[in-house]
């Protein structure tokens, strides 16, 4: 495969030493992209950045010297203008390949043939979408790392639209911190919505298999990527889960989550120390509670949903107007 075959997106913010780890292992893959384009997140648009930040321009030359042959394009984005989905659709205006990766900052590629076997695979399996499997960091915590391996376990699989009946809510589940799409499926199915506060990701998954087309998950294909959120943080992400899922009955309606839940919390239970156990009956309820309300976001007072959400430009943007 040459190296126009398929380009990178990654949306940017207030990026720490991860994204340097990124660029670096996009580097030194056996198959490199043609193009990486990072589509930043600024306080506001002006002259000064309307390329990028000075900072970003530099890591961005720092770790990609070694491969001049990638194109980098930065597109500056409003911080009230970030949008899972609208940002994400947006980027593909800067790119023509026929295969395009979706990753986010944090997600470390683990070996040098990422990139590879995700195209491998996407190509031979004629699937839609391809995405990669994530594990913690090895600073992680015990609860973290059994998250990772539930939902990203060591076995390869390949999903189609009769799976939902078994497998329910998991027949769609994949993830834009490391998943390869076909663009031309992606074009003709609509690609993700213009807006969506989270989960922009399991909603195009949804028209794939709903179109009969494959989703595929690579479990040699690796990224480093996890996170230790305080309660708080994981109350409003399972609140954004929430909303996302009132949203679009056509994705979620009829398949609840909750069961899935439940096992997720089951099986942490058996691989974990009792000593974190406590912990974990705090973590679940803050992402229940967070669920539960907000899909009934629309019962809640304005300045409850502002105060539950983890995003609210896009509450003010989009959730506002209804109220």
């Amino acid at each position: 495969m040459t190296t126009e075959t398929f380009d990178i997106i990654i949306p940017v913010a207030d990026p720490d030493e991860k994204l340097g780890d990124l660029l670096a292992m996009i580097a030194v893959q056996t198959v490199t992209p043609g193009r990486i384009i990072l589509m930043e997140t600024v306080p506001s648009l002006t002259s000064d950045n309307v390329f990028g930040t000075a900072a970003l321009k530099s890591l961005v030359v720092e770790k990609l010297r070694s491969v001049p042959q990638i194109g980098v394009t930065i597109c500056p984005v409003e911080r009230t203008d970030f949008d899972h989905a609208g940002t994400r659709r947006t980027a593909l205006a800067y790119s023509e390949a026929p295969y395009f990766l979706m990753m986010t900052q944090d997600a470390v590629p683990a070996d040098s043939d990422l990139c590879e076997k995700l195209l491998s695979r996407l190509t031979a399996e004629k699937a839609a979408i391809c995405y990669a499997r994530q594990l913690a960091r090895a600073d992680a915590g015990d609860i973290e790392k059994v998250t990772r391996d539930f939902n990203y376990p060591a076995e390869s699989c390949v999903k189609t639209k009769e799976d939902v009946a078994v497998l329910g809510i998991k027949a769609f589940f994949a993830s834009n911190v490391c998943c390869l799409y076909d663009r031309k499926i992606y074009e003709e199915l609509g690609g993700f919505p213009d807006h969506a506060i989270f989960n922009e990701d399991m909603i195009y998954a949804r028209k794939v298999l709903d179109a009969g087309e494959k989703i595929a998950y690579e479990a040699e294909a690796k990224v480093v990527h996890s996170h230790d959120y305080t309660l708080s943080r994981q109350f409003c992400r399972n609140f954004d889960l929430g909303v996302s899922q009132a949203d679009h009955p056509e994705t979620f309606g009829g398949i609840p989550s909750e069961g899935e839940g439940v096992r997720l919390v089951l099986c942490t239970m058996k691989k974990i120390s009792p000593l974190h156990i406590p912990r974990l009956i705090l973590q679940s309820a803050a992402k229940y509670l967070g669920y539960r309300m907000g899909k009934r976001y629309r019962t809640l007072r304005l300045d409850t949903v502002k105060r539950c959400t983890s995003n609210p430009a896009y509450v003010k943007k989009y959730i506002e107007k209804e109220k």
